[in-house]
């Protein structure tokens, strides 16, 4: 029964579909309408369209090829003065700037630091639409280049990137772009595939942190408790000796900051041991009051 209903709710459709279409087609030929004519129009605007296409990716191409700053002259055909890019070849562009301009303005390397944030969308949306550059930026986050040397192998990938638009897929110019790379995380991306270098740092122990330990208030213990009790730490791998303290595994951030501040840190607990204690003397005992 529903098999049935079914057929004939098709043909009643067919049957509708069918009036329309023969309805339509009686009253353009009514008021003269050329299907032909149309169909030739609408053929030659196309093939304007895709001309006028032709001649804008022929034009963009060969001025940044022509260009004796070729990245610079792309940014300036392709990328608007805010917002994402019109094409996929100008975002591509937008992002590539974005990574030299941070290094040149900021010294930000995108794998590591501040850096992962000012840049790791970029490298992320380039790495998703020319897989090929990820070993690029894979090899200089590995090698864990810097200044000069981070600057050049960034520069050969804007290279090789504007090689993708201008010789392997010269359509990117033309093609609409719908993202932005800001949307892209960056640092998933950069944390993801190990790229962030660690960092180990050591520290010599101060003397009234010292004198405490020779005095047996407290043990070595007993400090790498106190220093893994430290935010700024970050989990990092905390290991105290008679003289010393090393925090391994950190990322460039928490090694900067260690440098600039762990010798003070730990001689101000030194003091709070003194209050505590009472100074230990040279023999490593208690002076008295």
């Amino acid at each position: 029964m529903y098999e049935a209903l079914g057929k004939e709710n098709t043909e009643v459709k067919r049957t509708i579909k069918f009036s329309k279409a023969n309805k339509s087609y009686k009253s353009i030929q009514a008021a003269g309408f050329d299907a032909e004519a149309f169909k030739a129009r609408h053929k030659a605007a196309q093939e304007r369209s895709a001309a006028k296409k032709d001649e804008r990716r022929s034009r963009i191409i060969y001025e940044i090829r022509e260009s004796e700053d070729p990245i610079e002259t792309a940014f300036e055909l392709l990328v608007p003065s805010s917002g994402k890019a019109d094409t996929v070849a100008g975002e591509l562009v937008r992002a590539m700037m974005r990574i030299l301009y941070r290094d040149y303005n900021d010294g930000d390397r995108f794998y590591e630091g501040y850096g992962i944030q000012s840049c790791g969308d970029a490298v992320a949306f380039i790495c998703d639409k020319i897989p090929d550059l990820e070993n690029k930026f894979e090899d200089i986050a590995m090698r864990n280049l810097t200044e000069e040397r981070y600057t050049d192998a960034i520069k050969a990938i804007s290279e090789d990137l504007l090689d993708e638009i201008i010789y392997a897929d010269p359509d990117l110019v033309i093609t609409k772009n719908d993202e932005d790379m800001l949307s892209y995380d960056g640092e998933r991306f950069i944390k993801e595939r190990e790229w962030e270098p660690r960092y180990d740092f050591e520290c010599d122990i101060p003397d009234n942190v010292y004198a405490h330990l020779e005095a047996g208030n407290i043990s070595t213990t007993d400090l790498q408790w106190e220093v893994e009790g430290w935010d700024v730490v970050r989990n990092g791998d905390v290991r105290a000796g008679r003289d010393y303290i090393s925090v391994n595994d950190i990322d460039r951030d928490t090694y900067d900051e260690l440098e600039e501040n762990m010798y003070t840190w730990l001689d101000d607990y030194g003091d709070q041991l003194d209050e505590e204690y009472g100074v230990p003397n040279e023999d490593g005992e208690e002076e008295e009051e």
